[in-house]
């Protein structure tokens, strides 16, 4: 029997951790107090590390498309324009790290890791209002009436 496991939290941690669990066999299901899955805010850093685990997953092309990979991080003075930072990413990144660095829009690497988690994984609409430790396992109850 598959170890069972619930994740709450259906942002981009949540979902991440519940599909990784998922694929190394767990039966896992994911629950989230909203109502709707949208991410605030507009864009992420998704370091070689990030991909590395998203890579891992499966997701590689579909990262490919939603995020650009920028050459550089340029950080420049407020007043005069003068340079502070210039960091290389690109390939220098892939090189050092094995592993792409992309810029991407929040909401579209949580519909990425949406879609690639089954459906029936994912329940919206649950708050979670108490847990109890029983020793062997961790009973959860939601706001909804679901234990």
């Amino acid at each position: 029997m598959n170890p069972e496991v619930a994740v709450v939290g259906g942002g981009i941690g949540g979902l991440g951790a519940a599909l990784s669990l998922f694929r190394a066999g767990f039966d896992v299901h994911v629950y989230e107090q909203a109502h709707a899955l949208r991410e605030v805010g507009a864009g992420i850093q998704v370091s070689p590390n990030a991909s590395r685990v998203l890579h891992g997953l499966g997701l590689a092309d579909e990262l490919a498309k939603l995020g650009v990979r920028p050459s550089a991080h340029h950080q420049r003075r407020w007043n005069d324009g003068r340079t502070l930072l210039k960091t290389p990413l690109g390939d220098t990144v892939i090189k050092a790290f094995g592993f792409p660095h992309y810029q991407s829009h929040r909401a579209d690497v949580l519909s990425m890791l949406i879609a690639a988690l089954p459906a029936e994984r994912l329940h919206i609409g649950h708050r979670l209002v108490a847990f109890s430790d029983r020793n062997d396992r961790v009973n959860v109850e939601f706001d909804n009436g679901v234990k």
